[in-house]
């Protein structure tokens, strides 16, 4: 229906052309604007109000920009020490810096690190239906590698060439203990082919380059096996460095488990590999991995054996262990008839690839292969293990459930859940989840001897004792990564000589006065008492707290000095080397009480410092069969009051 209203004829005619009605409780009226008031903002209106400190709660303007960096960059608390301490030190006159930007940060690195081999690209080329697809790769020579090594002269003394047996007398006879690669029977059969071995140790793992990313990396990692275990695994020069970038494969959901396509990947690495090896084949005698087998589900999934699938869980039977010469007899059966070697390959559980690692002179790469603890165990056993339990746990509803994630989230979240689970799965509740509880402490029992770092003749009898104790057990229940990489590895070499310099500098100066922190220097005996408090107590003084902590009763007047801190140097039963322990009892250590534990061995000889415990030996009535069955041993403190004093030395 048409409206009689008359049109206004222009907004210049009208005497407001905006109006702002406002809620009724906040007490304005009815604002009327013209176009020109109405568009202009009322923070343009008032005159804004400057703050002359806007830096606040910052006490300089340089504490603010340096804040907004730290936070940009995500730097974590040693590194913004770190930083800070630089600055200070700039600042005092102690120390210059010359980098104006980023520019020149990055010629320096470049420039350190022209004493290092960089890494090269190029390009591996594959066919697979009828089209050749290219893939980049990125190495560095392996040969060059290793001659940065033995260039090194603070690495030099460190190299071991001969192989060696160790023994340690037990009290009855002496018995052999292996604690590093030269000492174990696999180095001397080396050394009895091919005089004095050069060793290393490659890894390749694919990974996610990072823990919230899709971006995936195929780092090669490489090892000195003739350096010390704590240089291979440490992070100074000389450890463990990536000397391969692989290229990887994209996901294709149409070719996914398809035979060509999971043999594309594995041309694909072996391919990559050959340049890596090509200049130092000529010099390497053996040492390698890498087998090409059809992975688990493969008629002989172990790369080492031909056990056939079936019989992977039987491990008192023995079988032959696989040979170069039979792969590259069926792999020349499979080029000379497809079907014919085809059946050969699946029978030995191979890939119909030829393995680059054939280069290498008088090199098998299935007897070279070593133990990998990580995916067998952590994540292959346990893994497994963990799913199982999990399982058990959600048959028996979600309190059950609800009471173990609380004591996971409070524990270790791994090798622990054995003590999450005891009080759930007992064995009137879940008789299965007992059972299974029982295999996992098998299981923890094999992975700790698995990790020890020194072995013996003893250890390693009991880890093939216990392994069948566990069988039995378990048949009842890019680029710029690698660019940023060089540069660190050039920058850890300069280091180490600066470190090596301070710390001399550091021993001279330092005397007699003994730090905290480890140094390898001694002290009389082998404890160290500090954090003394700043006035004496009396016993007076210590019976009168005495209604709060019944341990300080019945104590006779004199003083004595408090000490909250002690440092203990002992023999690691391991490896027996002497290792230190620091020990806090100290009601307010970093704002939170902490008492820590200790083990004596009580001994009658007479000394100045004593030590007031409470010791964990008071008796429990009555043996326990949960203890007994999961190898446990239980422990209950006596009394506070009748806490006792021992020798400070007496501390092991």
């Amino acid at each position: 229906m048409a409206s009689n209203n008359p049109v206004p004829m222009a907004s210049a005619r009208l005497p407001s052309e905006f109006k702002t009605e406002y809620h009724p409780r906040s007490g304005c009226p009815t604002l009327f604007q013209p176009f020109d008031e109405f568009c202009i903002s009322s923070e343009v209106q008032h005159a804004p109000i400057i703050d002359k400190e806007p830096r606040h709660p910052f006490r300089l303007h340089g504490d603010f920009e340096f804040s907004e960096i730290a936070i940009e960059a995500a730097l974590n608390k040693s590194q913004i020490n770190a930083l800070l301490s630089l600055i200070t030190r700039v600042s005092e006159g102690n120390a210059q810096i010359t980098l104006k930007n980023e520019a020149d940060l990055f010629k320096a690195w470049d420039n350190a690190a022209v004493e290092l081999i960089p890494f090269s690209k190029h390009e591996v080329s594959v066919t697979y239906k009828k089209n050749e697809q290219v893939y980049k790769v990125h190495a560095r020579p392996i040969w060059d590698w290793a001659l940065n090594l033995l260039d090194n002269p603070l690495l030099a003394p460190h190299f071991v060439w001969d192989m060696c047996c160790v023994f340690k007398h037990n009290g009855t006879r002496f018995e052999r203990f292996i604690n590093e690669l030269w000492t174990a029977d696999r180095w001397w059969d080396v050394q009895d082919c091919f005089s004095t071995p050069f060793c290393f140790i490659l890894y390749a793992d694919k990974t996610k380059l990072l823990s919230h990313g899709t971006v995936k990396g195929y780092p090669v990692m490489v090892q000195c096996a003739n350096l010390p275990i704590h240089i291979q695994n440490g992070e100074t020069f000389g450890g463990g460095c990536i000397v391969r970038w692989l290229p990887i494969v994209p996901e294709d959901a149409g070719e996914e488990g398809k035979l060509g396509y999971t043999t594309l990947k594995c041309v694909v690495w072996h391919e990559s590999f050959f340049k890596f090896l090509e200049h130092a084949a000529q010099y390497l005698k053996t040492g390698c991995m890498m087998s090409l087998i059809r992975g688990c589900s493969g008629k002989c999934p172990c790369p080492v054996c031909l056990v056939p699938l079936a019989e992977l869980h039987d491990l008192l039977k023995t079988y032959p262990l696989r040979s170069m010469e039979e792969a590259k007899e069926a792999l020349r059966v499979y080029e000379c008839s497809k079907a014919q070697g085809e059946e050969l390959l699946k029978a030995l559980g191979l890939r119909p690839v030829e393995n680059i690692f054939w280069i290498i002179w008088f090199l098998d790469p299935h007897d070279v292969l070593s133990f990998d603890r990580l995916h067998s165990l952590h994540g292959g056993v346990w893994k497994h293990l963990l799913g199982e339990l999990k399982k058990i746990l959600a048959s028996l509803g979600r309190e059950a459930e609800a009471a173990f994630e609380k004591l996971f989230s409070i524990i270790s979240p791994s090798h622990q859940s054995l003590y999450a689970c005891l009080t759930i799965l007992t064995a009137r509740t879940s008789p299965e989840g007992y059972q299974l509880l029982r295999v996992i402490s098998m299981y923890l029992q094999l992975d700790s001897l698995i990790g020890l770092d020194v072995y013996t003749e003893g250890t390693l009898a009991a880890i093939e004792a216990k392994l069948l104790v566990f069988d039995r057990e378990l048949k009842d229940v890019a680029m710029q990564i690698l660019r940023v990489d060089h540069h660190k590895y050039a920058l850890m070499l300069l280091r180490e000589h600066i470190n090596q310099v301070d710390e001399y500098d550091r021993l001279q100066a330092l005397g007699n006065d003994l730090p905290d922190e480890d140094v390898a220097v001694t002290f009389n005996g082998h404890v160290k008492l500090g954090a003394l408090t700043q006035h004496p107590s009396s016993i007076l003084d210590l019976e009168n707290c005495s209604s709060v902590d019944r341990a300080f009763q019945a104590f006779q007047r004199k003083y004595i000095h408090e000490h909250r801190y002690l440092k203990v140097n002992y023999e690691l039963i391991v490896d027996w080397k002497q290792v230190t322990d620091h020990l806090r009892c100290n009601p307010q250590f970093h704002g939170l009480p902490r008492f820590d534990h200790v083990l004596i061995q009580l001994m009658a000889e007479e000394t100045i410092f004593f030590v007031l415990i409470q010791p964990y030996t008071a008796r429990i009535n009555g043996a326990c069969r949960m203890d007994h069955f999961f190898k446990l041993t239980r422990v209950k403190p006596i009394p506070r009051a009748s806490s006792i004093f021992v020798p400070l030395s007496s501390f092991i």
